[in-house]
């Protein structure tokens, strides 16, 4: 909303706040969901493939899959919902901020997932 009372256009300021959230969940994600000790521009980037592919399979549910299957959009929705956040959250636990107990190398740097409740 802060870039809207700005000068900038409309899909610059969406840009700006998506990118942002993106960056945001990637970090809070990462520190406190899955207790990565460091972040790194490799856990980023892994991150905005996941968006991407998560972007893509909502996009294939609602203007492929249910159409051809008659679904209402409600319908479409509802499986986007149902498919998404587990697939990302699988995703974030085997791919994304997967790290290993044995080396303290960023490369080798992986913990077992342990939920923060």
């Amino acid at each position: 909303m802060a870039c809207l009372h700005t000068s900038l256009d409309r899909p610059v300021a969406n840009t700006i706040a998506y990118t942002s959230g993106v960056v945001i969940q990637c970090f809070s994600n990462g520190l406190f969901t899955f207790q990565v000790k460091s972040l790194h521009w490799p856990h980023l980037m892994r991150f905005i493939v996941m968006v991407v592919m998560g972007c893509l399979a909502s996009i294939l549910i609602t203007s492929l899959l249910g159409p051809a299957r008659g679904w209402s959009d409600l319908l479409s929705a509802a499986v986007v919902v149902a498919v998404v956040p587990p697939m990302n959250f699988w995703l974030m636990l085997v791919w994304v901020f997967y790290t290993s107990q044995n080396s303290d190398d960023f490369e080798h740097d992986v913990r077992i997932w342990r939920p923060v409740f």
